[in-house]
Order: structure tokens, then C-alpha cells, then sequence
């Protein structure tokens, strides 16, 4: 059997308050911005659910540090402080949230309200509506 999990990656709050600090208003909204991701792997296989976060973890710093502005060590040591490409960097600056397709209302629900400004309808009324609950949601959640 194959089995998929979805995973959520966005910036920790020690990333919200260095990468703006150290680096140019466009590279810092790349490194902040929540990305969606997915893994799959046979249940007849060595792979297990810690061991794909791990990859997903070490597969994401290692797509960053190809970024200009963090592809030298220099670089990379002045804004991640590590030139290693490992799970404590990734956890330094970033979280990893599983996020079940089983259950997506909670879990899917957050990630869209993270970016519902960039999300355009799509001409099918039952995603269409969703996104405006969503909308509506977090306009009711904004204080006034």
C-alpha cells in the first residue's frame, strides 16, 4: 500500500524576527513564506513517518540553500548560522506540521487562511465556497 502524507512548512518564530533583519525584504519573504508539501512511500519499505518528516525536513533546507543569497557557507552561516544542511537548522528556523487528508478542515483550513490573499476563485462552487468561509472567518478573527 502507498501512503501520502501532506506537510505544512512554515517559519519559526526565530526566522519571523532574524531573516528581515539580515537579508533583503524579497529574499526574507521566501524564506517566511508557508509552503505545502507532500511525501509518499510503500508500507513494504524501510520508510516509516518520522523518518520521511526527517527527509522532507533536510530536502527543504537543502532547496533554500540553493538560493543565491545561501548557496555560499558564508552566506549560509550569516543567516541560518550553520553552513550544514541538518534537522536542527531546519528546526532552528522552521516548523513542520503534519497535515492528515483524512481530517483536512482544521489542518487544510489553516494552511489556506495563510495565503487566502493569493487564493483565486476557481469556478467550482463547493471549493469556491470554502474559500469564502475561510475568508469570512478571518475577517470576523481580525480585531476591529
Amino acid at each position: 500500500m502507498k501512503h501520502t502524507t501532506y506537510f505544512q512548512i512554515e517559519p519559526s518564530v526565530a526566522a519571523l524576527a532574524r531573516f528581515p533583519s539580515v537579508l533583503t525584504a524579497e529574499e526574507a519573504d521566501i524564506l517566511l513564506e508557508p509552503l505545502l508539501t507532500s511525501r509518499s512511500w510503500a508500507d513494504r519499505s524501510a520508510w516509516r513517518q518520522d523518518a520521511v518528516a526527517m527527509a522532507v525536513k533536510l530536502l527543504y533546507l537543502a532547496r533554500v540553500r540553493e538560493y543565491e543569497f545561501l548557496s555560499s557557507p558564508g552566506d549560509a552561516r550569516r543567516v541560518l548560522g550553520s553552513d550544514a544542511i541538518t534537522i536542527q537548522v531546519f528546526d532552528r528556523w522552521w516548523t513542520l506540521r503534519e497535515m492528515p487528508w483524512e481530517e483536512p478542515s482544521e489542518h487544510w483550513e489553516g494552511y489556506l487562511a495563510s495565503v487566502s490573499e493569493h487564493v483565486e476563485a476557481t469556478g467550482n462552487v463547493a471549493i469556491d465556497e470554502m474559500l469564502q468561509t475561510i475568508l469570512k472567518r478571518q475577517a470576523a478573527a481580525r480585531p476591529s
